[in-house]
């Protein structure tokens, strides 16, 4: 889990977090045909307080001793397989879908559960244009931009979450305009940091 983040003006962190284990009911998680690769995330702070995405309030399927011991299997093989200097405390479930039980779960062990920020739609760039969520590039880029502009903070306190890989099935690649929003966003005054600095874990 390695994230970078955006900030105006001050420091701001975005990650990467990798699992695919079924926490939640299939109600409870997005209809997708493939399981998503590693997340990429980029977050912006500043005045706008921390966002507690509402969660699904679906029974979890899985109970805390599954939870913690799958939880702590796949930090364990993350770290043995990376040159991280601090040990992995971040987590993004699964389809960012986790309940208040998830959480806690999380806490138990020093872990916090972290997510991205509504609003924009830069978290369906995963998306094919075969199926009946497809958003495209430019109405990913364009949301980005029209939030920036239009809310009286900008995307101060954003965790704008992008990710890695959309497979094959998608051909309009968000990444191919990832430099020209990096290019918009930094020309505005935000800069790249990471999560763990947001939240002070460093």
């Amino acid at each position: 889990m390695t994230r970078k983040t955006l900030q105006k003006r001050r420091k701001c962190p975005a990650t990467i977090a990798t699992s695919h284990h079924k926490l939640l009911p299939r109600q409870c998680r997005p209809t997708i045909t493939a399981a998503k690769a590693a997340s990429a995330a980029a977050s912006i702070t500043e005045k706008r307080k921390p966002h507690v995405r509402p969660a699904c309030l679906e029974k979890n399927r899985v109970t805390r001793g599954e939870f913690v011991a799958d939880l702590l299997n796949n930090r364990n093989q993350i770290q043995g397989l990376s040159t991280l200097e601090h040990e992995i405390r971040l987590l993004l479930a699964p389809y960012e879908h986790h309940n208040q039980e998830i959480a806690d779960w999380s806490k138990m062990v020093a872990f916090t559960v972290v997510n991205f920020t509504p609003g924009l739609r830069s978290a369906a760039d995963y998306t094919a244009e075969a199926e009946s969520n497809f958003v495209s590039s430019k109405v990913i880029f364009d949301s980005i931009i029209t939030k920036e502009q239009q809310d009286v903070n900008g995307l101060n306190g954003f965790f704008l979450l992008l990710h890695i890989g959309s497979g094959p099935q998608r051909a309009d690649k968000f990444h191919v305009r990832f430099g020209e929003l990096l290019d918009y966003l930094t020309g505005k005054g935000y800069r790249l940091v990471r999560v763990d600095e947001l939240l002070g874990r460093r």
